[in-house]
Parts: C-alpha cells; sequence; structure tokens
C-alpha cells in the first residue's frame, strides 16, 4: 500500500496540474508479513502557469481521522499497537486496571439487591393495607402512606439499577477499542502511565477514503470552480477522472481558496 510519492492533478482553466512535493512525512504500514509506506506530503503552493495548465502543490489527507480518549480512570495495563500499525473495527487498542470499576460494580449491585428486598416489603405491606382497607378495617390515611412508601422503595430500585448500569459502562471502558479499521499515527501516552477521563490516548486515520486539499489562486478559482473537471495521474502511466467536491468558501492571508477533491478506490495493484 502507498500514498503518493507524487501525484498529478490536471484540472481546467481550462486545465490545471498538482503535483506534490518531494519532502514529506513518512509513517510505516504494516501489512501481515511486509511492510509498506503512507506517505502524506504537504507543500506550499509552487505555481507554474504553461499554456493551459497551473501546477500546484497540495496534500493527500485522510478524510476519516479520531483521537481516542481514556473514558474513565485508571492506569495503563497494555497498549497492544505500535504507530503504523493496522487496526480493525472492534479491535482493543488500550486496556486500563479494572480493581476501581469492578468494586464500584460489586457495591453498585449490593445496593440494587437491598433495594429490591425493600421494595418487595413494602409491596407486601401495601397489599395487606389495600385488603384490610377493601373490608372496612382500615381508614382510607394507612393505605396512602403505605402506597407512598412502595412507590418510594420502586424509585429506589430505579435509582439503584441506574448506578449499576454506570458502574458497568465505566468497567466496559477499561476496555478501548478501535472505531473503525485504520492505521495508528501516533500513541500519546505510555503502558503504565495514570490517566483520567479524557486523556487522549491515541490518533489514527482511516486509508479507506482519501482527499486532495490544494491551495487555489483567487485569480483562478471561479473558473476552475465552473469547470469541476479534473485528472488524476498514476504511477502506471494511466489517468482517472476526477470530480473538484467543494471549495472552503472564505479565502485564507494568501488570498487563496482550499479546494478539497476525493479520491476514487484505486484498481488492485496500481499506487499513486
Amino acid at each position: 500500500m502507498r500514498i503518493p510519492g507524487a501525484v498529478s492533478v490536471l484540472m481546467a482553466t481550462s486545465l490545471a496540474c498538482l503535483a506534490l512535493p518531494s519532502q514529506s512525512d513518512e509513517v510505516a504500514v504494516k501489512v501481515g508479513g511486509d511492510q509498506s509506506v503512507v506517505k502524506l506530503q504537504m507543500g506550499t503552493a509552487d505555481l507554474v502557469q504553461s499554456g493551459k495548465q497551473l501546477f500546484l502543490d497540495g496534500v493527500v489527507e485522510a478524510v476519516n481521522s479520531a483521537q481516542v480518549s481514556a473514558q474513565t480512570s485508571g492506569r495503563i495495563l497494555e497498549l497492544p499497537f505500535e504507530v503504523g500499525d493496522r487496526v480493525e473495527q472492534g479491535q482493543v487498542i488500550a486496556r486500563f486496571t479494572q480493581n476501581e470499576q469492578q468494586a464500584s460494580v460489586q457495591a453498585a449491585q449490593a445496593q440494587l439487591t437491598e433495594a429490591r428486598t425493600a421494595f418487595a416489603e413494602a409491596d407486601r405491606q401495601w397489599r395487606r393495607l389495600q385488603s384490610l382497607f377493601e373490608r372496612k378495617l382500615i381508614a382510607r390515611a394507612p393505605l396512602d402512606e403505605g402506597k407512598q412508601a412502595r412507590d418510594a422503595a420502586a424509585s429506589r430500585v430505579e435509582s439503584a439499577k441506574a448506578m449499576l448500569d454506570d458502574a458497568r459502562a465505566r468497567l466496559d471502558y477499561t476496555e478501548i477499542v478501535a472505531p473503525y479499521t485504520g492505521i495508528v499515527v501516533k500513541r500519546l501516552v505510555s503502558e503504565g502511565e495514570a490517566v483520567m477521563p479524557g486523556t487522549p490516548l491515541l490518533e489514527g486515520i482511516a486509508l479507506d477514503q482519501l482527499r486532495l486539499r490544494l491551495k487555489v489562486p483567487q485569480s483562478v478559482a471561479s473558473v476552475i470552480r465552473q469547470q469541476g473537471k479534473a485528472e488524476l495521474y498514476l504511477d502506471a502511466g494511466e489517468t482517472l477522472p476526477l470530480t473538484v467536491n467543494r471549495f472552503v468558501p472564505q479565502a485564507d492571508a494568501s488570498h487563496g481558496f482550499t479546494l478539497l477533491i476525493d479520491l476514487p478506490v484505486l484498481p488492485a495493484g496500481i499506487g499513486l
């Protein structure tokens, strides 16, 4: 798997050409037993006007990227993946200690058991009072008091259930799973480190959706927006048609606009 060395995009100004710079940041991607290289390259807009072609430098970036953070406190027991590793959706990418969370679950279970016992007794008492009232052996007031006690016990059961659900969720948070299939690009913590909710752990990107980010001079932005077409040059000498997806509506300090172009899924064996 390789994302790009250099790529060229021919766009109409009539048409324009994009080439990524030679310098890049690299992340080694492990696929099976092989080692491939992912390169995300960025450069400043280097403009060359030649006839009806315009050459620009740009960035190939992942559409989906995420920073995974801790949702509970604890000490990190395991970070099974290194930078550059491929991770499948749902795989565990971090494990924390569970002592505090397991103790909270046990305490919540005990409270729920106690609340259910109290409700059963309150319900039994209310039913006994209801029977006595129907036989006109007691006044209305004791029956109403019995119902209030039963309702209060029922509320405590629901509260105990919510506490148990919360404790179980915090226990589940001691194992962090990958939100999608992708590549680890940063490890922000180390094994043995203590973390709190909100502490960033890992950063990753998904390589199934890529796009080009370009800086377009203001002088040609309107023409490119109207044309809306481009071609991507591949290593094999072939080209793929591209569609200009969108412009960031505001010009930056350089008086240029940002252009985004989604990259298609490449045919097997063909790289950028």
